[in-house]
């Protein structure tokens, strides 16, 4: 599937680490996607557990009414601390993801318009092949439409609210 690189506009393919126009490094989706645990996160969410278990093990071997049930229901418990040791690690994460989300939203609308603008100024008159060639009337006179279509598309852009990040 193609994408637009965010730094040149132009397309790309979505699974790309680097754009093939500007050369710019650009986060793949699979990067970019924090909804689902990784195995890395699996890994963590356990070794916090084992080491939460091993931790209410030796606590509890000194009470005496924790004996009968000792094993099963310290698993249980070692599994929910680590489930909460892991939620308050991860806030940071979502509440990132939250922010970006927002901010994304907020910054929908003005894509195209940066679209618009960067292509416009790809598009100057000057980069014409036949551009030497051109009497100096001619030029002037495409570098004043072009300056005035310029403006035009900065003025749209400056009609909307910038995004907030924060």
């Amino acid at each position: 599937m193609l994408t637009d690189c965010p730094h040149c506009y132009k397309k790309m393919h979505d699974e790309a680490d680097y754009c093939p126009h500007c050369r710019q490094y650009v986060p793949n989706a699979s990067e970019m996607s924090s909804s689902s645990m990784d195995v890395e996160g699996i890994l963590k969410y356990l070794l916090i557990a084992a080491a939460i278990f091993f931790g209410l093990g030796t606590a509890l071997d000194y009470l005496s009414w924790w004996s009968e049930w000792e094993f099963v229901p310290c698993i249980a418990v070692s599994l929910g601390l680590a489930f909460g040791v892991m939620w308050i690690l991860n806030a940071p994460e979502r509440a990132s993801a939250r922010r970006q989300a927002k901010f994304d939203r907020e910054d929908a609308p003005l894509r195209p318009l940066r679209k618009q603008h960067f292509q416009h100024k790809c598009n100057h008159p000057m980069n014409d092949p036949e551009w030497d060639e051109l009497c100096e009337e001619r030029r002037e006179k495409l570098i004043a439409q072009w300056k005035m279509e310029l403006e035009e598309i900065e003025r749209k852009i400056d009609q909307y609210p910038r995004p907030s990040l924060y």
